[in-house]
């Protein structure tokens, strides 16, 4: 399945850092942004660019998912010490609700435990979809895609 632009896609390298309450936002030499979950919460999103996607509408078909719409999006705040971005593969189903494409989150984050260990990148892929939870990216989308 198509996805959203692959960003920070980088293999694990286990480190440790200075405690997650004092370490800066900054990129690591393997290209990860590492925040803790405080910092996490303070990350602020910004489009970077979205759009529909036939080709993505159609894979969702293939697999027997119902959606009337799909298209990708990527996003980022750029006013940590290095930027984060974040992107993937977004449909609207049958309901109207728009949802994420399952594994199709990708970012240049690792998130640190409080003692300044990598919490892996299935870990962190967890937290940065519990963490879109809470963030309104389907109202910020919805004038950016036009048919």
């Amino acid at each position: 399945m198509r996805r959203a632009p692959r960003v920070g896609r980088r293999s694990h390298v286990a480190q440790r850092l200075a405690p997650a309450s004092s370490a800066p936002a900054a990129a690591g030499r393997d290209g990860y942004v590492r925040l803790s979950l405080p910092q996490l919460a303070r990350v602020s999103l910004a489009p970077i660019c979205a759009a529909a996607d036939d080709q993505i509408l159609s894979e969702l078909w293939d697999l027997g998912i119902g959606a009337l719409r799909a298209g990708y999006c990527e996003w980022i705040d750029a006013h940590g010490a290095a930027p984060t971005t974040l992107g993937w593969s977004w449909f609207v189903d049958v309901e109207r609700i728009w949802r994420i494409v399952p594994d199709s989150l990708t970012s240049n984050l690792m998130i640190i435990s409080a003692k300044g260990y990598d919490v892996g990148p299935a870990n962190t892929r967890q937290c940065l979809l519990n963490w879109l939870t809470k963030f309104d990216w389907r109202g910020l989308l919805v004038p950016l895609i036009h048919d």
